[in-house]
């Protein structure tokens, strides 16, 4: 990626000019009920939350280089780039994923915050990562090459961060909002879907089914190689591979993938934390999965309904029953029609409790549209402002 025009008052320096860059211990602790929080690169959202610790005297032993304020940690294993600055001091015990960044001259923590999200940032990072590793990994002293462009001017650079946090703020009001809603709505659901609660009008006795009665698997194989998408079902729902990993990393080979379409369910047999996720394919027509994927559709119950009894707290229970495995639980399809739920006997009630779902989650969809849309904006932002494309004002005398 090349950057043209660059401001002649701007400079471009190799990251380990104008920061020192440290990783983390390569040895997995031994973790202790309380103590110095331990972190790597699944903490990163926020290092403060992590539930893991050393004791003092390993931190005393084995972390010579420790996080202070403005810092940053940004992670060099598996997603490589994402960073967080260090608001307040805290020890941090930080594991080899996370690199530790310790700006020396030139920069203020904030810019370079948002530089390393921006895309000549991430550019440079993908150039020097071993792509051949799994995960991939950049080592630290190629994370110390990658160049970095800011203005000469230090209140340039406070300005550019202070709009970009503006957006940052309202980003993160708005996934608050979001939480918010989703959290209303499970709880209202979680009343009328056990009923609890019920809608006026309706007092007819709920009836417990099977769900063998009102589940059908759909068992369509691909013939030819890439014949179709090959998606994703995770815990935030399904996506294209190569948009959920930045990447497609099934097998070359997938003959045999299981076709899902429009309307149809699908869940990954097999957990690691005792939790099965179920998702309806709603945003594309068709789409092909691993083997290791269930897909079934529904009969007689609406899809959102059904999507929302399945992933319910309640229902988990009756997963975990059939379930099979110790460490690494697996559910079968065939295990899974064994059980049981309670729908409406009344079929005017499940269509009213199915436009309440419709409803709450049309609200929602509308708040995430938004969020789309300001995040596109932030990253629309950042290339124009962290390029000296666009210039914030700057009085003579700073």
């Amino acid at each position: 990626m090349q950057m043209n025009n660059v401001p002649f008052d701007w400079k471009m320096n190799k990251l380990g000019h104008v920061a020192d860059v440290f990783d983390g211990t390569h040895q997995t602790p031994e973790y202790v009920d309380h103590g110095i929080k331990f972190i790597s690169a699944e903490d990163i959202s926020d290092p403060s939350a992590s539930t893991k610790y050393i004791t003092h005297q390993a931190f005393e032993n084995n972390f010579k280089i420790r996080p202070n304020k403005n810092d940053i940690f940004m992670t060099r294993i598996g997603r490589i780039g994402i960073p967080f600055l260090l608001k307040n001091d805290e020890d941090f015990a930080y594991y080899v994923t996370l690199a530790l960044l310790k700006l020396k001259r030139d920069v203020v923590p904030e810019y370079l915050f948002y530089f390393i999200q921006g895309n000549y940032f991430q550019f440079e990072l993908w150039k020097r990562t071993l792509h051949v590793a799994f995960p991939e990994k950049i080592n630290k002293d190629e994370i110390g090459k990658c160049l970095v462009l800011y203005p000469d001017n230090i209140t340039e650079q406070k300005k550019i961060a202070e709009i970009l946090g503006t957006w940052d703020r309202a980003i993160e009001e708005l996934t608050d909002l979001i939480a918010e809603n989703k959290e209303l709505k499970r709880g209202l659901m979680q009343r009328l879907l056990t009923g609890i609660q019920r809608l006026p009008g309706f007092t007819k006795p709920w009836k417990k089914i099977k769900l063998s009665d009102v589940l059908e698997e759909c068992t369509e194989t691909t013939t030819i190689n890439n014949q179709y998408d090959i998606l994703t079902s995770s815990r935030r729902g399904i996506f294209k591979q190569e948009d959920y990993f930045d990447k497609q990393v099934a097998s070359q080979d997938n003959i045999g993938y299981k076709i899902i379409h429009n309307g149809d369910f699908t869940y990954r047999a097999m957990t690691d934390d005792d939790k099965f996720c179920f998702n309806q394919l709603t945003d594309l027509e068709i789409g092909i999965v691993s083997p290791a994927y269930a897909v079934f559709q529904t009969k007689k119950i609406p899809g959102n309904i059904l999507k929302f009894i399945l992933n319910s707290g309640r229902f988990g229970y009756e997963l975990l029953k059939e379930a099979q495995g110790g460490t690494r639980k697996s559910l079968k399809y065939n295990s899974l029609i064994k059980l049981q739920i309670y729908v409406p006997d009344d079929e005017k009630e499940m269509d009213k409790l199915s436009d309440c779902l419709f409803v709450a989650d049309s609200d929602i969809d509308l708040l995430n549209q938004q969020l789309d849309l300001l995040k596109e904006q932030k990253r629309g932002l950042m290339q124009k402002l962290l390029t000296g494309e666009i210039r914030v004002k700057v009085d003579k005398k700073d």
